[in-house]
């Protein structure tokens, strides 16, 4: 990508969650991407202790409703 950007498109505009486009460090890459994984890692555990709440989901909707709530109750919040 940066090979491209420095010959082709200059004004290319990379959008790097892991802030490796920026340091070029793997560490922090890393460091970001285990952290990332155990948090899925945990939503998938909350989840699946919990789903006997979702059975009585009348629709997609609800569904969604009860997830936000069992995740919030763990500390997920939207940002």
């Amino acid at each position: 990508m940066k090979y491209i950007q420095s010959k082709y498109i200059s004004n290319l505009k990379v959008v790097d969650e892991g802030d490796y486009w920026n340091t070029m460090d793997e560490s922090l890459l890393k460091e970001k991407m285990d952290y990332l994984d155990s948090r899925l890692a945990m939503v998938g555990d909350i989840l699946n202790a919990h789903t006997t709440d979702f059975s009585n989901a009348k629709n997609h909707g609800e569904l969604v409703d009860k997830i936000e709530m069992i995740l919030n109750k763990y500390g997920f919040h939207k940002k």
